[in-house]
């Protein structure tokens, strides 16, 4: 398809040797679609409200009328029902349009590879070509932003659909990755540039050296797309079939069942056994007996297999069942995107798209009809495909088989019922909480999420020093199948992640088991500063390899298990965690139920319906719920952990230089008051105050510091804030390298 070809500029269109030249171009015409209302002094929102009054025209494929269209009309590339610009109005594409928008590649280096194009185009600039950026507050022109900006107009041998035309995308993407695949909308408009720089390109020079016309582009003929989204012209019976483009049938047709009765295609809800309506009767074996079935793809689109000819017909691909589809394009992040086990997966390239397709017998060309929807997790909105999103949240069979028109019963009438309805799950609970106070405060604490389907500000640290009493056995088998397999999850604490990764977005409850890092202080007090900020966070930043950051609602509620008594440093006004500690907790096969594994989990599963319905029945209180409780436990926790040491680190990992009073630690002197009159703290003091505001002390600095907030020998103090997390390195400053205190 690639040869040399010759290219007319706009300075050269008029030149009686090239028109000589052109003689026989001037026979064919150039179809599209312009609207009389958009002018070239509209915005290009204001021309994009003209969705109605579109006129289907043509002009002579020649320099001259190609210019002036350029330069005068806004375009689309197709012919529409009714003139009416929306993608369902889209009867044929006439044009392949490619438009480069971000300086890559150059108009010239383009127009080098024009030169090689066996068929006939026109490039020309766009409005905003070599146009400077402005910035978004000041309104001020970016110096060095401007970049080439320019169109290519190819026109076609024969229209094509509007899937067909999205189908061409994969082959121009290939040769040129940075065009604008919007462009292969079909629907789009381009709006009019009266300035436009226009090369006209129509002949070439093949390998005999000789000037041949360039033709109009035959896209099946060059392979870019396959012959199967060519048009049929006759069917069986020798009738011109109406024009279908990407499929066999609509799903407004009707398909008859075995009985006789008709039923039309959306209206089949499944896997449906129907008599084929392309194959011959007479060459069936039993004409009246079915020998097809019509079903769902993927993507929502129906299908029909006959067995008799051994084919699969499809449904256009423009009419997706969209509630039956499991693609959609991701408008939160922007890509084509499928909904599976663990989420949502994201078609990051063409390539992908077009393996997932070719291995799952999907039409790539269904990509542009993909219902546009932002994906969200939410417990409180409705589940699944809605007008504006689809929901991964699913309700657990335990919460879809609740009664919500029993009467709420107190926490107390709760933990009686439990004794006697749910007898195995209540004795291992009680092991883990020891009192029927704090289990009552945790029963409600799931009760609150359960039924309001919110995030609570408060989370659960149970700890014992004893392994095997239960911690993971509550999870994996009650806690689990209550919130959902999915949308729950236990991990290690090793794997706490410093930010939020795809796993959580779907999370309702995480459980981290064993959160405390032996002899790593400085990673505990990390793993603290973490934890509090995700207990309270109500967004989450999502951060996925090769796409742009994105934000989505934190969901996620928190339970924490730990062998340790001290497994994080809890300070002196901590109101998020809820510490448990049952001193006298027996290992579950200790127990007085326990016969054997799978006699208590069979006993846990018969009980677990009853329990969701006392959850769910539960007259909670979602203020008790966010507020931590007094126990033992936490007391003893922040005696041993919140300390002075502690929160002098902590407020280094703030960067709160207000802590440390640096005005009492470093006041000026008499000679600094004589240079600078008024000021409250010496230059020592200021070059402090500057560091720690960058998460670090200068070593030279903190033996002032110590001796203010700490007594004691300044390496004994050093000591302990190494225990906090605070060490000694290096670290260039301005050019120079330093010595100073921080936490790494």
């Amino acid at each position: 398809m690639l040869n040399n070809i010759g290219i007319t500029t706009n300075d050269q269109i008029n030149s009686v040797a090239k028109e000589t030249e052109f003689k026989t171009n001037s026979l064919r015409t150039i179809k599209y679609s312009y609207n009389p209302l958009i002018t070239p002094q509209m915005s290009k929102d204001e021309a994009a409200k003209k969705t109605r009054g579109w006129l289907f025209s043509q002009i002579s494929w020649e320099p001259t009328a190609v210019t002036e269209m350029v330069r005068t009309q806004s375009y689309i590339p197709s012919e529409l029902k009714d003139g009416h610009k929306i993608k369902s109005n889209v009867k044929a594409v006439y044009n392949i349009i490619l438009d480069f928008d971000n300086g890559t590649p150059t108009l010239q280096e383009f127009l080098s590879h024009v030169e090689n194009f066996r068929f006939a185009c026109v490039v020309h600039t766009t409005t905003n070509h070599q146009k400077l950026k402005k910035d978004s507050k000041s309104g001020k022109e970016l110096p060095e932003t401007a970049v080439d900006k320019f169109r290519v107009i190819i026109p076609l041998k024969e229209p094509i659909s509007l899937s067909a035309y999205a189908a061409t995308e994969a082959f121009w993407v290939k040769k040129f990755s940075t065009i604008d695949t919007t462009s292969f909308q079909g629907s789009r408009y381009f709006k009019v540039n009266p300035n436009a720089e226009v090369y006209f390109h129509y002949t070439y020079v093949d390998s005999t050296g000789a000037t041949v016309e360039a033709e109009f582009l035959d896209v099946f003929k060059e392979k870019i797309i396959l012959e199967s989204f060519k048009k049929k012209q006759a069917g069986r019976s020798g009738k011109v079939v109406t024009e279908k483009y990407d499929g066999s049938f609509s799903i407004d047709d009707s398909v008859r069942l075995q009985d006789g009765t008709e039923i039309k295609f959306k209206n089949i809800t499944g896997k449906t056994q129907v008599l084929c309506p392309f194959c011959d009767p007479a060459k069936r074996q039993s004409p009246d007996k079915h020998n097809a079935f019509a079903d769902f793809n993927k993507a929502g689109q129906i299908y029909l297999y006959c067995s008799s000819e051994d084919k699969t017909f499809w449904s256009y691909t423009s009419e997706i069942v969209s509630e039956r589809s499991s693609l959609f394009f991701n408008e939160t992040v922007g890509y084509a995107s499928r909904i599976d086990e663990s989420g949502f997966v994201i078609f990051k390239n063409n390539d992908d798209w077009l393996n997932y397709c070719h291995f799952n017998d999907i039409n790539p060309a269904c990509k542009i009809f993909l219902p546009r929807v932002k994906i969200i997790f939410d417990p409180a909105k409705q589940s699944g495909l809605q007008k504006e999103y689809f929901n991964m949240f699913q309700e657990s069979d335990y919460l879809k088989g609740h009664n919500k028109t029993q009467p709420l019963i107190s926490g107390d009438e709760v933990l009686m019922r439990m004794e006697k309805e749910t007898p195995v799950i209540y004795e291992i609970m009680m092991n883990l909480f020891g009192e029927s106070e704090y289990l009552k405060g945790f029963l409600n604490w799931h009760a609150v999420i359960l039924q309001h389907r919110i995030k609570l500000d408060t989370a659960w640290l149970i700890t014992s020093k004893e392994e095997g009493i239960g911690k993971g056995l509550m999870f994996d088998r009650i806690l689990q199948p209550l919130y959902g397999k999915r949308q729950s999850m236990l991990v290690l604490g090793n794997n706490m992640a410093k930010n939020f990764n795809s796993q959580d977005q779907n999370l309702w409850l995480k459980v981290f088991d064993e959160v405390y890092s032996p002899g790593n202080a400085k990673e505990n007090l990390a793993r603290k500063e973490w934890l509090k900020y995700i207990i309270t966070a109500r967004e989450q930043t999502i951060e996925l390899k090769g796409i742009d950051s994105f934000q989505v609602q934190n969901h996620m509620n928190l339970i924490l298990y730990s062998n340790n008594e001290c497994p994080i440093f809890l300070g002196s006004k901590d109101r998020r965690f809820n510490v448990i500690r049952n001193e006298n907790a027996k290992k579950t096969i200790e127990l007085s139920f326990y016969r054997n594994n799978v006699d208590m989990q069979e006993c846990i599963e018969v009980e677990l319906e009853r329990l969701a319905d006392l959850l769910l029945s539960y007259d909670s209180d979602i203020d008790s719920a966010n507020t931590a409780i007094d126990s033992i436990a936490k007391d003893k926790l922040k005696e041993v952990t919140a300390d002075e040491y502690e929160e002098f680190a902590k407020a280094l990992v703030d960067r709160d230089e207000t802590f440390f009073l640096l005005s009492e630690v470093f006041p000026p002197s008499e000679s600094d008051r004589m240079f600078a009159p008024g000021i409250s703290i010496s230059p020592e003091g200021s070059e402090v105050e500057l560091a720690i505001k960058d998460g670090y002390i200068p070593a030279k600095s903190m033996g002032r510091l110590c001796k203010f907030h700490f007594i004691g020998h300044y390496k004994n103090i050093l000591s302990r804030l190494r225990l906090k997390g605070i060490e000694k390195l290096s670290k260039k400053i301005k050019g120079t390298t330093q010595t100073v205190y921080t936490i790494r």
